[in-house]
């Protein structure tokens, strides 16, 4: 991924639920070089969701107000699986959603 895509994830509106992905970019515009000198509580939050693939839902609103968080179905190995998927909303223009 390239800085300036890390830098935008860590964005001061980063949703809660996404926090964790954003603790790459700090560790590069830090300079740390251990996870666990971001704190040990983001640490393991990185851990437990990006690492070892603890599920996690984000929020309803945790992609702006571009796109709309709805219910869906996924098959896995032929057994279907309860999720979501996050769908543009049109009535949102696009200079709002690049400024978001």
């Amino acid at each position: 991924m390239s800085r300036p895509a890390l830098q935008a994830i860590d964005g001061p509106q980063l949703a809660p639920e996404l926090r964790p992905f954003g603790v790459a970019a700090k560790l590069e515009q830090s300079g740390a070089r251990n996870p666990t000198d971001i704190g040990a509580d983001e640490a393991a939050r990185w851990q437990r969701i990006v690492i070892d693939g603890e599920l996690f839902t984000p929020g309803e609103h945790a992609f702006g107000p571009c796109y709309d968080r709805k219910a869906a179905t996924y098959t896995f190995d032929g057994r279907p699986f309860d999720g979501y998927q996050w769908v543009r909303v049109a009535s949102v223009p696009d200079a709002k959603c690049l400024a978001w």
